[in-house]
């Protein structure tokens, strides 16, 4: 169940910074805030292994990408790009970085929330 909570938050996170981000001018106050976020979770993203960066990448797209693209890109089947998307969804919500910048606590098992 974690997991999948993980999931979401991640997807939902990359769906409205890609959607805000030329929209949305943090202020004065946020802008320090926002810039160390953002680094922490290009860090992150860094660390995943390279078919994780394109696929999240193409996810993201703007303008959003349909899945028959993403798939023809990628050279990968249809059925694949679900499970490939939730294991590197996994993988970044592992990584450290990422749970600090989303408030993550992580227990010593590996696994945690706040």
């Amino acid at each position: 169940m974690r997991g999948r909570e993980n999931r979401q938050r991640f997807e939902a996170v990359a769906a409205v910074e890609a959607r805000t981000a030329a929209q949305t001018t943090p202020s004065a106050d946020e802008a320090p805030l926002v810039a160390t976020r953002n680094a922490t979770i290009r860090e992150a993203f860094a660390r995943l292994p390279l078919n994780c960066q394109q696929l999240l990448s193409l996810l993201v797209h703007d303008p959003p990408l349909r899945y028959t693209e993403i798939t023809a890109r990628l050279g990968m089947r249809m059925g694949g790009l679900p499970p490939r998307r939730g294991c590197c969804l996994e993988k970044l919500s592992r990584l450290p970085a990422a749970c600090r910048a989303h408030g993550i606590r992580r227990r010593a098992g590996g696994r945690g929330r706040a």
